[in-house]
Parts: C-alpha cells; structure tokens; sequence
C-alpha cells in the first residue's frame, strides 16, 4: 500500500473515531499495529489476471507498523477463500498475481462528472452551471478521485445542476445561453460502484 492511502485510511479512522466508530488510542496513537481487531471489517476485492471483475471477496488481517522509505509503501496481508472448483482445482495459485481494491470508506451516493469539465478560477476549481433561466453561473467544487472514467465530486453541485461540458470558449458567468442536452456520460458498472451513484445533466452552451 502506498504512503498516501495508508494517510487517507488514517484520516478516515480519525473522521469515524469522532463518530464513536473507532477504538479513539488508535487514533491519539496513529499506530497501524492497533488496528488488528478491526482489519477484519475493511473489505478487500481483488480480479486476477484472466478475469474482468473483482470477484474475490476478502478481508485484511496484518499491516505492518513501519513505512518502507526506500519505496514509500507499506506491506499489508489479506486473506481470501480459495474453495475448489470443477475438476478438483483451486482459482488462486502461489505466486501469481492480482489486481487489489481495498475501499477508503463505506458506500457513498456519489456525483459523478466528466473530468474536462472541471474548469479553474484562479486557484479554484469550479463547475459552470445553467441555471432556471438559462444564465451560466460557475460554482467552487470539491472533486474527488476518478471512477471509470468520471470525476467524483464531492461537494458544491446537486445532481439536479445541468453542468456545461462543452463550449467552453464562449463560456463566462453572467451570460445568457441557449443549452443544448449532451449525452448523460456513464461509469462503468462494476462491484465496487458507488451505490446510487447520480450524474447531474449535463448542457452544452448554446452558440
């Protein structure tokens, strides 16, 4: 696991602690070593190599207690059912390989846009939106990481805005437009979707 994930899973127990949700030493600690009476309710998937989906289903059981500094990761274990199959064989093998997929945080209904349409104010990622009657407004927002394709965003949108995802160059705040729908982008459907994942409308600015 890399550096940067294992600090947002620490964020994460820190934002769950002030729920109750965790043991709180964990957290005044931030010792890795803690967490082996909960590493069995974080859920792990993982693909391997000739199939399309996540469809093992795991859990971890050991993070090590020491960052790697040399490559800047950790080494963390899961454990996943291997039952035979047909003809008496088993899925997994020793020593081959696998995609991982370890979740950052429980499911989540998620807002989910093209990643081109995040454009930049200054020092602020904004969104244009048509508004009720038809005058482009811009929004700060929070984006989150990329899911098949599309940008979470985590907050200043409704899945309600109709979003511009084009036309930029006669885009400003202020000016009336005469939109146009766009085709609604979708994510691909996978296990680990985001449950309820929405996607606000999106509009072309009109000419």
């Amino acid at each position: 696991m890399h550096e940067q994930i294992l600090l947002q899973l620490i964020r994460q127990r820190i934002a769950d602690a002030k729920k109750s949700q965790v043991d709180e030493k964990f957290v005044e600690r931030q010792d890795t070593s803690e967490i082996d009476d909960d590493l069995s309710k974080i859920a792990v998937k993982m693909r391997v190599a000739n199939e399309p989906g996540f469809d093992f289903d795991g859990h971890l059981n050991f993070v090590n207690n020491q960052i790697d500094h040399t490559t800047g990761t950790i080494p963390i274990r899961a454990i996943f059912d291997n039952p035979k199959k047909a003809g008496d064989m088993r899925m997994l093998v020793a020593g081959g390989h696998g995609t991982i997929r370890v979740p950052l945080s429980d499911e989540y209904e998620a807002i989910l846009v093209p990643d081109e349409a995040i454009q930049f104010d200054q020092d602020r990622e904004i969104l244009y939106v048509v508004n009720d009657k038809d005058i482009v407004v811009s929004k700060q927002v929070t984006k989150g990481e990329m899911f098949d394709g599309l940008r979470i965003i985590r907050a200043g949108i409704s899945p309600t805005d109709r979003i511009i995802v084009n036309g930029f160059m006669r885009v400003r705040p202020g000016v009336t437009v005469k939109p146009v729908t766009a085709e609604v982008p979708s994510a691909k459907k996978e296990a680990a979707r985001p449950k309820g994942g929405e996607t606000p409308k999106p509009a072309e600015a009109g000419k």
